[in-house]
């Protein structure tokens, strides 16, 4: 008894795990603390540990670093995966200011400023003591992709760090930073790394489920026959986990199955049964029949179970109702089918007409509203249907979600418009639809966003629905500052167009020109010349564009600014002129540029 009674304990948990991941890919993060506490509380260590990286994070929680690596030094001493354990355990300091544990003491903190102090000071990026993560990675789980772009610039290794195991592109995918890939692709990180399990990048993100992160690799050329241990291949996978959308893509981009994964389509009680190569009963145990027919797509089993007196409002254990798992399939024979069974259209978590507000099928939508379903019914997450349709792209379901009312302008629990969500998943032409709908005074975290991911189309259009090119971000940092950050050429020269001062510093004082020398982008340097950026501003340090671009080995970068007539004669804070740093870090072809560069003034 004792030995069932532990399986059956086991086995709740791991369901409950489930359901706390599957709130965690909703974005529900209140949801998935709720559920990772109760199982804390009741001594499971991996409980503990995914709780700790919300508390390390702030979502779904207050922000609360000490109860973070409370939990974690719990899981640890329980023997909950150790490595992963202490690798996200808190760092001792010292106060150094060049030392690697004052470099991840400013990423920690999220102080852009001193981090470019430390690395300034001497601090290596990417060199983590043994079983930590990675500068680079740190910034990534953090959100900071200014400080990740930084740490890149300044030599941070794109390949896996650390004791985790993954690269920086599974960093981001596991943590569903979709800027932090954008950055980490432009940078050129492998998009064939592997991680544990030999899963790709796209193998991750199928398993978050972010449809969005999955597009972009798969349009930047990411493998569709690649295989992870299992020997499943992308789209064996999207169809295991559950992602029909991604699956739906993978087949329009030509990927196929290993297996075949046509299930039989008829309502015998062992049909679930035959579909073992896609999903097992294992996979649905405890779940009504009813909600599994119906997220499958299942009709004649969806009207077979119905027949037969199944309950239409009978919950599954993640909380939602077999209405919304059709809608979020875009099921519409069978939403009508569940409706006139008497479904109730608001029933369950997420809300039905959140759920479908993301599948690709606008009559859904329609089809819910006219049945009564609430049109700013939000998840817990606060997202309303608008929120869902601008993240899935669904331009027809925006659009009937505002002929009905919908909100336009509503912000979700974490602060995003409609209006952002669209900018942060790409989606320019719902970017075109909802500017003029959402008020200036809601534009200025979209307009950030579209900086911070180098979105220029969209940039664009906020700039000429009247956005401010000179302001600022949450941070402090200006546009144009954010913009040079990301490399987008496009970008920058539309701020600069639109007003923006082309010599305005950074929060830390770096000019953009500052910026874009050190990350030897020579389409940007040659924009912010022609703007008027000032070729011998100073930065930190009292470094120049020239002693940046000197120091990282940029030598086209260097010829650029010798030829706008940059003094190679001037000397940083502690001395060092730009050929000096050149011949420290051993770049021979700026040695022998910087040395046969005449003295600016010579042909004035």
């Amino acid at each position: 008894m004792l030995l069932l009674g532990t399986a059956t304990l086991a086995h709740a948990n791991e369901s409950s795990h489930q359901a706390a991941e599957h709130a965690l890919r909703q974005r529900d993060f209140t949801r998935a603390a709720r559920i990772w506490q109760q199982l804390a509380d009741a001594g499971d260590e991996k409980a503990a540990y995914r709780l700790a990286g919300l508390y390390r994070s702030g979502r779904g929680v207050a922000r609360d670093p000490e109860r973070a690596g409370r939990l974690l030094e719990r899981a640890a001493k329980g023997g909950y995966d150790v490595g992963r354990t202490q690798a996200a355990l808190p760092r001792p300091q010292t106060g150094e200011a060049g030392s690697p544990t004052s470099l991840r003491s400013a990423i920690e903190q999220g102080d852009i400023r001193a981090v470019e102090a430390a690395l300034d000071a001497g601090a290596t990026p990417g060199t983590p003591a043994s079983g930590t993560r990675c500068d680079a990675a740190e910034a990534i789980v953090r959100g900071r992709v200014d400080i990740l772009e930084v740490l890149v610039a300044r030599g941070a290794r794109l390949e896996t760090c650390g004791g985790s195991g993954l690269s920086l592109l599974h960093e981001a995918i596991q943590v569903e930073n979709l800027e932090a890939v954008d950055t980490l692709l432009r940078r050129g990180a492998r998009i064939d790394a592997r991680a544990p399990g030999n899963a790709t990048p796209l193998h991750a993100a199928i398993r978050v489920g972010h449809d969005g992160i999955a597009k972009r690799l798969i349009e930047a050329g990411h493998s569709l026959s690649a295989r992870d241990d299992a020997g499943r291949n992308p789209l064996d996978l999207a169809v295991v986990a559950r992602k029909p959308r991604i699956a739906k893509y993978l087949r329009a981009k030509g990927a196929r199955r290993t297996k075949s994964d046509t299930p039989r389509n008829d309502a015998s009680p062992d049909w679930l049964a035959r579909a073992a190569d896609e999903l097992t009963k294992a996979a649905y145990q405890g779940w009504p029949p009813l909600s599994v027919a119906a997220w499958r797509g299942q009709a004649t089993v969806v009207t077979s179970v119905l027949a037969e007196g199944a309950d239409p409002n009978e919950l599954d254990p993640e909380g939602s109702a077999a209405l919304a798992r059709a809608a979020s399939g875009g099921h519409l024979g069978i939403v009508g089918a569940l409706l006139t069974a008497g479904a109730d259209p608001n029933r369950g978590t997420p809300p039905p007409i959140v759920a479908a507000a993301g599948s690709d099928d606008a009559r859904v939508v329609r089809a819910l509203l006219d049945a009564g379903a609430r049109i700013e019914a939000v998840d817990p997450s606060g997202r309303t249907a608008i929120h869902a349709a601008s993240a899935a792209g669904q331009r027809r379901s925006v659009e009937a979600l505002l002929e009905r009312g919908a909100r336009a302008a509503r912000p979700d629990a974490e602060g995003f418009t409609p209006l952002e969500v669209a900018v942060r998943h790409a989606h320019d032409d719902l970017v075109e639809l909802l500017v003029a709908r959402t008020p200036q005074a809601r534009r200025g975290r979209a307009l950030c966003s579209s900086a911070t991911s180098g979105r220029a189309h969209a940039l664009g259009l906020l700039l000429e629905a009247g956005a401010d090119a000179q302001g600022t971000c949450a941070d402090g940092q200006p546009l144009i500052h954010v913009a040079t950050r990301q490399g987008s050429a496009r970008a920058v020269g539309q701020l600069l167009r639109a007003g923006a001062e082309s010599n305005r510093p950074s929060v830390s004082g770096n000019s953009p020109v500052l910026v874009a020398s050190e990350a030897g982008n020579k389409k940007l340097v040659a924009i912010l010349l022609a703007h008027g950026a000032a070729v011998d501003a100073r930065g930190p340090g009292g470094r120049t564009p020239l002693m940046r671009a000197a120091a990282a080995g940029h030598v086209e970068v260097a010829k650029q600014l010798l030829d706008a007539s940059a003094d190679r004669r001037m000397r940083d804070e502690q001395g060092n002129t730009a050929l000096d740093l050149a011949r420290s870090a051993g770049h021979e072809q700026l040695v022998t540029l910087l040395e046969g560069a005449p003295a600016r003034g010579w042909w004035d």
